[in-house]
């Protein structure tokens, strides 16, 4: 029998999606739509003047609750909510990153080389904590950090991913740098999906790669537990050395309210979130005490997908970054396989995932948990009728307010050009009915983007237009669009602002609800940020154990 939800997370979501649904004017729409769609004009009146004078430093600050005692009340609601329901990501020094020697590191970006050696020491400390001599890791690459966790740590890894060509990459790869312990990686084109033939192809996978005698399996975590004891606890990324718990800020009392004369508070110039001195607690919508040990799962039998040939090694499932579909479709694996004894998973691109039909606009794996449907639910029966859009997957899925925070005016003034410039764009081509096919894939260079004359002139001078259409006739009526707009231009960067607030409410609400799900069915489940979202934006990972 599947767990109860607590009332602090039935609360949570009633408040996430009353508050959603109230402010969905702001992110449920494509931003270069800004002037087709008219978006401004849902700006409630007293908002306006504020938005229009924010400062640099006020908007950089203000998704973290920044606000002004002469704000109106409504504004300051608005923050306030938002932050309140937006889960700290800050890292702290619990847990040190590995180092990767200069071979495992070749090829490897710094922002690649930051999640490899974050997410590989995380994942040694689950499947020590676990008891995990083998890793299965589910859109595996290049085997960056498969071959890691194999060649460096000890583990014995699978690598699934979709892309053949990838497989063949990250075998050519093993055997090039570490031919001698290739025997400890492979990995197997297969693509994974929330189908019946898919997870009983899985489940033969694991049997043929997995199904070794104990004596075998005693051997090698023998040689598993030496390399893991190796390890150097002073060890750490280049970029950061940190990893912390999840926290967050549920009163009001935790905004900053200044007065007009009061400064802006400093922040760190790294342009990460500054939890110097912080302390170190779990989120309440995170407490471990709601889990529940050896529950019966409702709606499945674990014994008849884990018929067979037994396993001999207790496996951690991983994946690092897992797109669209693919990550509830491991927390569905997950809960369904015996073999399974941990999981640590990062998902991305929400809005990837599969919708239900095209005229309903629903998905098939959102929401997952029961707790969040039974709200959804109360609320439309309360005529609050609201669902996810794929605006507003795309939107959870976009940088963190970390990396918005460390933007300066440079930055500031070219993405609001990019907006502005396409949106107009977009606006004369509807009005005028215009298809316009690109001559290249890159229309415009950075330079390009400062004014809009030349923007323009860019832009005809690298498509194709109808035949009949009048290249000159064209740029006239944008220019004139440009001019009939001028009153709104100011707004279009201090909105994108409004959507970075609710990006971290949004993002928060599906991980919940998938943290939540893994719950429901009896596992044990945490949320954990083990990157630098400035570095890495999808930086909290759902952990869980059996």
């Amino acid at each position: 029998m599947a767990r109860s939800s607590p009332p602090k997370v039935d609360s949570y979501f009633s408040e996430c999606l009353l508050f959603l649904h109230k402010y969905e004017w702001i992110y449920d729409f494509q931003l270069t739509h800004f002037f087709t769609d008219r978006v401004w004009e849902n700006i409630p009146s007293e908002w306006i003047g504020i938005l229009t004078g924010l400062t640099i430093e006020e908007l950089n600050q203000m998704p973290f609750g920044y606000c002004k005692k002469s704000w109106p009340d409504s504004f300051k609601n608005f923050l306030w909510t938002a932050t309140s329901l937006t889960p700290s990501r800050c890292l702290s020094g619990d847990a040190h990153p590995i180092s990767i020697d200069d071979k495992m590191s070749c090829g490897m970006s710094p922002k690649k080389s930051h999640e490899v050696c974050h997410v590989a020491a995380v994942i040694n400390g689950v499947c020590k904590q676990s008891h995990c001599k083998a890793v299965v890791d589910v859109g595996s690459g290049l085997g960056y950090l498969s071959l890691v966790l194999s060649q460096q740590l000890g583990y014995r890894v699978l690598g699934i991913e979709c892309q053949e060509a990838r497989c063949r990459g990250a075998e050519a790869r093993a055997n090039k740098f570490y031919q001698e312990k290739s025997s400890d990686f492979e990995s197997r084109p297969f693509s994974l999906k929330d189908d019946d033939r898919a997870r009983n192809e899985f489940r033969k996978i694991l049997r043929r790669h997995f199904g070794e005698s104990g004596h075998q399996a005693e051997l090698r975590g023998a040689s598993l537990s030496h390399s893991q004891h190796e390890l150097s606890a002073g060890s750490s990324c280049q970029l950061t050395g940190a990893v912390c718990n999840i926290t967050n800020n549920r009163t009001a009392s935790s905004m900053k309210i200044v007065s007009e004369k009061d400064d802006i508070p400093g922040y760190p110039e790294t342009g990460g979130i500054n939890c110097s001195g912080s302390p170190q607690v779990s989120t309440q919508l995170q407490n471990t005490n709601w889990s529940v040990k050896n529950n019966e799962i409702s709606d499945i039998s674990l014994k008849n997908i884990s018929a067979g040939d037994p396993i001999t090694e207790r496996i951690c499932l991983i994946g690092l970054h897992c797109c669209g579909d693919l990550t509830p479709t491991m927390l569905k694996l997950f809960t369904q396989s015996i073999e399974l004894k941990a999981l640590i998973v990062l998902g991305c691109c929400y809005h990837r995932m599969t919708t239900t039909t095209a005229e309903d606009g629903m998905f098939y794996q959102f929401p997952m948990s029961v707790s969040l449907k039974q709200s959804l639910q109360k609320a439309c029966g309360e005529g609050v009728s609201w669902k996810i859009t794929t605006f507003g997957l795309r939107l959870a899925a976009q940088e963190t307010r970390s990396r918005w925070k460390s933007q300066d005016t440079t930055a500031h003034n070219y993405h609001q050009n990019n907006v502005i410039f396409r949106g107009i764009l977009d606006l004369v081509l509807q009005r005028e009915k215009i298809k316009m096919l690109k001559s290249r894939r890159k229309l415009i260079s950075k330079e390009q983007c400062k004014d809009f004359e030349t923007y323009i002139d860019a832009v005809l001078a690298s498509v194709v237009l109808e035949d009949g259409v009048d290249k000159t006739s064209l740029k006239e009526k944008m220019l004139a669009a440009y001019s009939d707009h001028k009153d709104v231009l100011g707004l279009v960067e201090p909105f994108t602002c409004l959507q970075v607030v609710l990006q971290g409410v949004l993002e928060s609400l599906i991980l919940k609800d998938r943290q939540e799900y893994l719950l429901e069915h009896g596992l044990e489940a945490q949320l954990l940020p083990i990157l630098d979202d400035n570095i890495s934006p999808r930086n909290v990972a759902i952990v869980a154990y059996k």
